[in-house]
This record gives structure tokens, C-alpha cells and sequence, in this order.
């Protein structure tokens, strides 16, 4: 075997580990609905924690996805960095995300506010990240009772 073809196929062989390793991370992330902070009618704080359970490192490139409360469509949520969010091996971090509420979405959330004082509201997220170039989606569920 040339050196030439030997080089080629060992800086194949790391490029595959390489990028093995960062599709693992990205396949391996938990994302965690967190909390709710309704700090107006208008402004909506979500927390998630996004939790890297791998021992590679997570860059979150961007977030996008949609919410909605019991059903009906509430608003959308996105985040887009200046510069990725770096997520060490096996650790966590939370990402407050804010939420951009849609007009038709506040009269039925309103109404089932009012109606149901006391009962539980299920609150859930679909979307996609970017994770280390990765498109990777995510569905949360979290019910919380008001």
C-alpha cells in the first residue's frame, strides 16, 4: 500500500470517529420542560434544561418550535444564537426562551384560565435544535395546575 493511500484512509478513519462522536451527542440530548414564568399576558418566559448525557461536547446552534396549552395553539418559541451554546459532557444547562405569543392563541388560553381556575393545564413543545450541525427534534409534555 502507497503512503499516500494509507495517510488518506487513517485521516478517514479519525474524520469518521470524529464526527461519530459529535452524531452520538446530538442523538444522545435530553431536553427538559422546566417552568413556566408568565410575567404578562404578553410575555412568556419557558425554561428548558438541555442536558448532555454523552462524552462529547453539545453546540447548540439554534431552536425552533411551536406550543400550545390543552390542545389549542398558544405561540412560537425560537432561539438563534450569535455563537453556539456550548454544553460539556455529562453535565446541563437551562435556556430561558421567550415566547412569542400568537393573537388568536390568547382568547382560548384566557377562557380556559377563567373557566378552569384550579385545574391543570398541559403545556406541550415540538420543535427542532441544531446540534452539532444535527437537525434533532424534541416533543415536551408538562402539565402544571394553575
Amino acid at each position: 500500500m502507497k503512503t499516500g493511500t494509507a495517510l488518506l484512509l487513517a485521516g478517514g478513519g479519525i474524520a469518521l470517529l470524529y464526527f461519530g462522536k459529535l452524531a452520538t451527542a446530538a442523538a444522545t440530548y435530553q431536553l427538559v420542560f422546566k417552568n413556566v414564568a408568565i410575567q404578562s399576558a404578553t410575555n412568556w418566559v419557558l425554561t428548558f434544561t438541555l442536558q448532555n448525557v454523552s462524552n462529547a461536547t453539545l453546540s447548540l446552534n439554534s431552536l425552533a418550535g411551536t406550543v400550545s396549552v390543552n390542545g389549542n395553539q398558544l405561540g412560537n418559541i425560537s432561539m438563534f444564537p450569535a455563537s453556539p451554546i456550548i454544553v460539556s459532557p455529562n453535565s446541563q444547562i437551562d435556556l430561558p426562551i421567550t415566547l412569542s405569543i400568537g393573537l388568536l392563541g390568547i382568547p382560548g388560553i384566557v377562557a380556559q384560565v377563567t373557566q378552569q381556575a384550579g385545574n391543570s393545564f398541559d403545556f406541550n413543545v415540538v420543535g427542532n435544535m441544531n446540534i452539532n450541525g444535527l437537525v434533532a427534534p424534541f416533543n415536551d409534555d408538562v402539565t402544571f395546575q394553575i
